[in-house]
């Protein structure tokens, strides 16, 4: 029988999410406008499983000599972040902007700040923490209640060590051999040197930088219905995509216990981005040419957290049987001339049509969190803007640094998890 109490605080919760999930829709669309360079990168947000409450009330009763159990009281009295929200930016300047705007135009309270930027914990884990009250209507009534969330800000780069404490301590108590403990502080250190670093660079090219677009008028068969539909059918294989990847993160996290990805993010390029890819190779801008010579129309991108996670969706692709692989690029293997990583597959989604199954193509990138924010980095500095060498020279050194924290940090997932193994076969060996 389902607790009346717990059903109700749960719904108020999820009102409440939606409530954050929207304003930061409407905030994401308001930033994609601006001429500027999105200081958002990504979103992720959620309601704390009953397991993870559970645990926390556990450590919450230990630490304070109490009692506390899974009823509505307990929860809604000592836990404030079963509303989450994360937001992820590119770099340290965005996390400020976008605090800012959140502080200026949110329909919320804030309850306390806590800024783990200027002050790390001692495990290096940085970002900024809003605890916040979110106003909803109470449903089948007019009265309004006041529900508790946590916001997180934090750069790619403080993600990326977020996600290696997650895995090593907040859920697994790993303990790490003195060796691995110097690495992951030296990593922890690197990164956040190197991010100051380069946010400070990325001020000053903001300071240089006054680009006016201008845009030349549309060919007129992207005006046409054809083309929108065209454009539908890469949507309709970007679904596909997205939807496969979710059962397979089910399965994975099923079998391993972790995700294979810390997120994806998929779009159809836009149409001035497609004419500008024929004309730097010289082809004529029409209908037909496009079809040939884009490939990247639709576009997905996966950002998994270790080495070995890449592989596993890699794999994953290659184990589907509807998706045709046409085309591998390894720049892990093989970086670019300028740095850049990342693997790309150039693969045939089968769409259903009135017309029947129509094949199309879609360019998978599947990258590390290191890798990512080179991407990034390199795409806000360099991509289609005039460069001083010094700061290519500067990107192209930064590549293999990355790539050695990406080695690193593969070691140490692959230490934990066989810590991981070792306790439960312990625990089993004792059962038995």
């Amino acid at each position: 029988m389902v607790d009346n109490e717990l059903y109700n605080l749960f719904t108020e919760y999820g009102i409440a999410l939606s409530s954050l999930q929207y304003q930061l829709n409407d905030l994401v669309k308001a930033f994609t406008k601006l001429e500027e360079d999105n200081p958002i990168e990504y979103l992720e947000s959620r309601i704390k499983s009953a397991a993870s409450i559970e645990e926390k009330l556990h450590k919450l009763s230990k630490q304070e000599h109490k009692n506390y159990t899974f009823n509505a009281k307990d929860i809604e009295n000592n836990l404030n972040d079963i509303v989450g929200v994360r937001i992820v930016c590119p770099f340290l300047s965005d996390v400020y902007q976008v605090l800012a705007t959140i502080k200026e135009s949110f329909h919320i309270t804030i309850l306390e700040e806590r800024d783990y930027i200027k002050k790390p914990k001692e495990s290096g884990y940085s970002s900024y923490h809003l605890k916040v009250l979110v106003p909803i209507t109470i449903p089948n009534t007019k009265k309004i209640k006041q529900v508790k969330a946590e916001i997180q800000i934090r750069t790619i780069t403080m993600d990326m060590i977020a996600s290696l404490e997650h895995k090593f301590y907040y859920k697994k108590n790993i303990s790490l051999s003195p060796q691995l403990k110097n690495k992951l502080s030296q990593i922890i250190q690197y990164c956040n040197r190197v991010e100051r670093d380069l946010n400070n660079v990325l001020l000053q090219e903001k300071k240089k930088k006054n680009i006016s677009k201008i845009y030349k008028p549309l060919p007129r068969f992207m005006k046409t219905e054809e083309f929108s539909n065209y454009l539908l059918l890469h949507q309709k294989a970007l679904d596909i995509i997205e939807e496969k990847l979710n059962h397979f993160s089910e399965d994975y996290l099923e079998r391993s216990n972790r995700k294979p990805f810390e997120h994806t993010k998929c779009r159809i390029k836009s149409k001035y981005r497609m004419m500008e890819k024929l004309e730097r190779q010289q082809i004529a801008t029409n209908f037909q040419n496009l079809n040939q010579y884009v490939h990247d129309i639709a576009g997905f991108r996966i950002v998994c957290p270790f080495l070995e996670d890449v592989e596993s969706v890699i794999n994953a692709f290659y184990e589907d049987k509807t998706i045709t692989i046409i085309e591998k690029q390894d720049y892990m293997k093989n970086p670019k001339e300028n740095g850049y990583t990342s693997c790309h597959l150039l693969v045939l989604v089968p769409v259903p049509t009135k017309y029947g199954i129509l094949n199309v193509k879609v360019e998978v990138q599947i990258r590390t969190m290191c890798q990512e924010m080179w991407a990034i980095l390199q795409e806000r500095l360099c991509y289609q803007k005039t460069v001083d060498e010094e700061i290519e020279e500067d990107l192209k050194r930064l590549s293999p640094v990355l790539m050695d924290i990406d080695y690193n940090m593969n070691e140490m997932i692959k230490y934990s998890l066989e810590q991981q193994r070792n306790k439960e076969r312990k625990v089993l060996s004792k059962s038995i």
